[in-house]
C-alpha cells in the first residue's frame, strides 16, 4: 500500500501543473480590466493605466506571467493582493480555519444524519418511511443554498430570535458563542450534502442486501442486526466513501455562498470579495487551495478503501 500511496503522490504533480494552468488562464481571460477597477476616477487616464499595468506585470505575455506566478508559488510566495497590497498567503491562511470549521461541521452532521436515514430507507423499501426519506433527499437537492439560508435566517433569527442571523465568533471567545453562530450556516451547507449521501447510502445498501453473502449469512441463522452491521454496511462503504470524497467539491462551492449569506470571514467570502474587485492573486490562491482540498479528499478516499474492504489490494 505504501508503494501505491507514493505513486499517487507522484501523479499529483502533473495534475497540479494542469490545474495551475487552468486556474491561471480561466482568471486572466475573464472579461474586465483589473487596472480600470484599481484606479480611482480622478486618475483614469491612459498614461497612469499603462504605468500601473507595467508595475503589476500585466503588460507581459500570459506565458511570462504564468511562469512568474507558478515559480513563485512553488517557493510559497503567492504574490501580494492588488486591493490590500498585503501578501496573499497570510490573508488566505487567516480565513482557512473558518472555512475548515464550517465544512467539517457540515460534513460531520450530514453524514451522521444521512447514513442512518439511507439505511432505514433501504431496509424499509416502498414504505411510508422510505417515501419520507426519499422526499427529503429530493427536496434537499432542489433547494438552492441562498434560498435555504434566507429562510433559516427569517425563521430562527428574525421571527423566533433563537439564533444570531450572521457573523462569526472564534472558538477562543467561547465554544457556545461559536456554535450558536455556526448552527444556521452548517444546516444551510449540510442539507444539500446530506441529500446526496442519503440517496447513495440507500442505493448501496439495496445492492448489498441482495448479494449472495448476505443471503448466506441469513440462511446460517446470523442475527438481523449482525447481518446489517457486519455484512451489509461494511459492503456498502466503498461507494459511500467515493461519493463523500467526490462531493467535497460541492461542499467547498457551497461554502462560498453560505459564507457570503451569513457574513463568515472564510475563504469563500474572500473569493467573492476578490471577484468583485478583480483581485487576481487572491483569486488564484483561493482556487488553488480549493483544488488541493479536493485532491486531498480523493487521496483520503483511496486510503479508506483498504480499511473498508480487505479485498481491496493496491498494486
Amino acid at each position: 500500500m505504501l508503494r501505491f500511496l507514493v505513486q499517487r503522490l507522484i501523479l499529483t504533480v502533473p495534475m497540479l501543473v494542469l490545474l495551475s494552468i487552468g486556474i491561471f488562464l480561466m482568471l486572466h481571460l475573464a472579461p474586465g480590466d483589473v487596472v480600470t477597477l484599481l484606479l480611482p476616477e480622478d486618475l483614469q487616464n491612459p498614461q497612469v493605466a499603462r504605468d500601473l499595468r507595467h508595475q503589476l506585470g500585466l503588460d507581459q505575455p500570459l506565458y511570462v506571467q504564468y511562469w512568474r506566478w507558478v515559480t513563485h508559488a512553488a517557493r510559497g510566495d503567492l504574490g501580494y493582493s492588488y486591493r490590500s497590497r498585503a501578501y496573499v498567503w497570510p490573508e488566505v491562511a487567516a480565513r482557512i480555519p473558518v472555512t475548515f470549521e464550517l465544512t467539517a461541521l457540515a460534513m460531520a452532521g450530514a453524514v451522521a444524519a444521512a447514513f442512518p436515514l439511507g439505511v432505514i430507507g433501504a431496509l424499509r423499501r416502498n414504505t411510508a418511511a422510505d417515501a419520507l426519506i426519499s422526499g427529503f433527499a429530493a427536496l434537499g437537492l432542489a433547494m438552492p443554498a441562498f434560498w435555504l439560508g434566507v429562510l433559516l435566517i427569517l425563521l430562527f433569527a428574525v421571527n423566533l430570535h433563537w439564533l444570531p442571523p450572521s457573523g462569526y465568533a472564534p472558538p477562543g471567545q467561547g465554544i457556545g458563542a461559536n456554535l450558536r453562530r455556526m448552527i444556521l450556516p452548517t444546516i444551510t451547507l449540510g442539507i444539500p450534502y446530506a441529500a446526496v449521501v442519503v440517496r447513495f447510502v440507500r442505493l448501496s445498501v439495496l445492492d448489498v442486501v441482495a448479494a449472495d453473502h448476505v443471503r448466506t449469512a441469513r440462511a446460517k441463522g446470523v442475527g438481523r442486526w449482525r447481518v446489517i452491521v457486519w455484512h451489509v454496511l461494511r459492503g456498502a462503504l466503498i461507494p459511500i466513501i467515493t461519493v463523500v470524497a467526490l462531493e467535497t467539491g460541492r461542499l467547498l462551492g457551497g461554502a462560498v455562498v453560505t459564507e457570503t449569506i451569513f457574513s463568515l470571514p472564510g475563504v469563500g467570502r474572500l473569493a467573492v470579495d476578490s471577484v468583485l474587485s478583480r483581485d487576481l492573486p487572491i483569486l488564484q490562491a483561493v482556487t488553488l487551495f480549493m483544488a488541493l482540498a479536493l485532491i486531498a479528499a480523493n487521496f483520503a478516499a483511496d486510503v479508506l478503501y483498504a480499511w473498508a474492504d480487505p479485498r481491496v489490494k493496491y498494486q
